[in-house]
């Protein structure tokens, strides 16, 4: 569910300089460049948006087949409650993911449309703020995923009468895991970045606590 960009476009990398490039000395070209910026982070929201609805979509499925197949009563049901919270909140954040992230879309689309060259004013708006926003919304998205993963983890125990199943289902999933691993998709889908970008913004967090 990793959105793919290059290194220019990631949302944590850093401005782009023009000194010394034809894009310094001819206004119109910079600005057009600028506009192209905010086209682009604009189509990467979307992007983002559509993922985002889409998985929400699963887990909204995902749970209507739960409740089919497991048929909760009273000896299943606080069971039942505890894998459905964990998909609402899954379900939570993707929506919320979907309601930033259109919204960011929104003021890309028309920052692209209305700019003019002039520097950006203190609401927020420039690329570099874009791409930031674009970020949390990503983590945001993957975390919402983690959770949907975990929901499917904890109803499939449930959800057979024998207990061998949910482990063979297990199996099969860290089996699946190790060869999405192996085929370098670890890399190529920004995971293993995403990880390291997160590990080290809770060892700051944590750091500035003590």
């Amino acid at each position: 569910m990793a959105m793919h960009y290059t290194d220019q476009d990631h949302p944590m990398a850093s401005p782009i300089s023009t000194r010394g490039s034809p894009i310094a000395h001819d206004p119109l070209l910079a600005v057009a460049t600028e506009k192209r910026r905010y086209e682009s982070l604009a189509e990467q929201f979307g992007i983002l948006v559509l993922i985002a609805t889409f998985t929400a979509g699963l887990i909204i499925a995902f749970m209507s087949l739960a409740r089919d197949v497991i048929n909760p009563d009273k000896s299943t049901r606080q069971h039942f409650d505890v894998g459905t919270l964990l998909a609402l909140f899954a379900t939570g954040t993707q929506l919320g993911t979907v309601i930033v992230a259109g919204r960011g879309a929104a003021l890309c689309f028309r920052q692209a449309v209305y700019y003019s060259g002039k520097p950006p004013s203190d609401d927020g708006n420039s690329v570099k703020d874009f791409r930031h926003y674009f970020f949390i919304c990503e983590q945001l998205q993957l975390f919402g995923t983690f959770l949907f993963f975990a929901s499917i983890l904890f109803f499939v125990f449930f959800m057979f009468e024998h207990i061998r199943y949910p482990i063979i289902f297990y199996v099969a999933c860290g089996l699946g895991a190790c060869a999405v691993y192996q085929t370098g998709f670890w890399k190529a889908s920004m995971l293993r970045q995403d990880f390291l970008i997160m590990s080290e913004s809770f060892r700051k967090f944590a750091g500035s606590k003590v």
